[in-house]
């Protein structure tokens, strides 16, 4: 047991030039602390035999300043205890549930944890970098089928490979972020109340114009489509099957329930994306590429050309649609 009454604690360069008027080993105010130096929890000698919540608390109270070190000594023993970074007192909270996410958890993730995955490792396109300002705009631009979903974008960041070990895990973390309404995701087309730009036997619903959207510069993001549903549908049951389980722009060779080749370039810089809403894993999928079509701004990535997917009998830019969205590139404020 250490004796608490013989703790000393040294200052090596931590006040520097200007001295606290004051400052005495029993009632001196370290700056931004509310209490004494050497006034510690009544607990002390508890706390030290656990080694960990002790320090932590004396260097909360010193501060994270270059120039302090903290020593710890039971001069019994005569044994330094190894000193750790104080916890931050921030809370973190959940967008979605509301909840503060326990500081031990955002510890870890900050310090690295092996567990987070490398975007670039994992997966080889449909990801997508937002710029500098952080500020996307899209442009709902064609309705293709009759199903009546919604389209959203969600932040990789942090994303854990234990996230990944199942769809039911990957789909439960995506719409999570989906539907957080924040910079980590949110719904950018509900078809269920939008038109699209150019008419189609398919469009109803007004027409929104260019939507303006901000999300965390430099963050990569990634599509998310739920054919005919909604993203909240799927956060609530994760097992959505048929046209309400929902299909993402992500590619991998690890995990192949993300095939990739479900969002396709038009224009080969990743502006316009056209979207196959019936798995291509399905034998039955036509992969016309025209249920969705989108335009966006702000973010830089990479999708399969679309001349690599679409089926030839199924090519449309050659015919009505081809020629408005060859029009919209070229002058996209008609």
């Amino acid at each position: 047991m250490i004796d608490e009454s013989n703790i000393n604690i040294n200052f090596e360069g931590g006040l520097g030039e200007n001295q606290i008027p004051g400052l005495t080993d029993k009632d001196a105010i370290f700056p931004g602390s509310p209490r004494p130096i050497t006034e510690f929890p009544s607990n002390l000698s508890s706390d030290i035999g656990g080694g960990e919540e002790a320090v932590d608390y004396s260097l909360a109270i010193l501060g994270d300043s270059e120039g302090a070190n903290a020593d710890l000594t039971g001069s019994e023993e005569g044994e330094t205890l190894p000193a750790t970074r104080s916890k931050s007192s921030a809370e973190e909270v959940d967008n979605l549930t509301g909840e503060v996410i326990e500081s031990s958890a955002i510890e870890t993730r900050s310090a690295g944890n092996s567990d987070f995955l490398q975007v670039e490792e994992v997966f080889n396109t449909g990801y997508f970098v937002a710029d500098e300002t952080g500020e996307i705009k899209i442009d709902y631009l064609y309705d293709g089928t009759g199903q009546k979903g919604e389209l959203a974008i969600f932040s990789l960041k942090d994303f854990k490979k234990s996230n990944l070990q199942s769809e039911k895990d990957f789909i439960k973390e995506a719409t999570r972020r989906a539907f957080s309404n924040s910079e980590l995701g949110r719904v950018l087309i509900s078809d269920t109340t939008e038109g699209a730009y150019f008419d189609g036997w398919a469009n109803k619903g007004e027409y929104q114009g260019l939507k303006t959207f901000n999300l965390t510069p430099g963050d990569k993001y990634a599509f998310a489509i739920v054919p005919n549903g909604t993203i909240k549908e799927v956060f609530d049951n994760p097992n959505m099957a048929g046209s309400k389980k929902p299909l993402f722009s992500l590619s991998s060779e690890d995990y192949d329930y993300l095939p990739g080749q479900q969002f396709a370039d038009l224009t080969g810089n990743g502006e316009i994306l056209t979207i196959e809403s019936s798995s291509v894993n399905n034998p039955r999928s036509d992969k016309d590429y025209e249920d969705l079509i989108f335009h966006i701004e702000g973010l830089t990535g990479t999708a399969s050309p679309l001349d690599e997917v679409i089926k030839p009998e199924k090519d449309w830019r050659e015919k009505r649609l081809g020629k408005q969205l060859n029009d919209y590139v070229k002058f996209p404020d008609i």
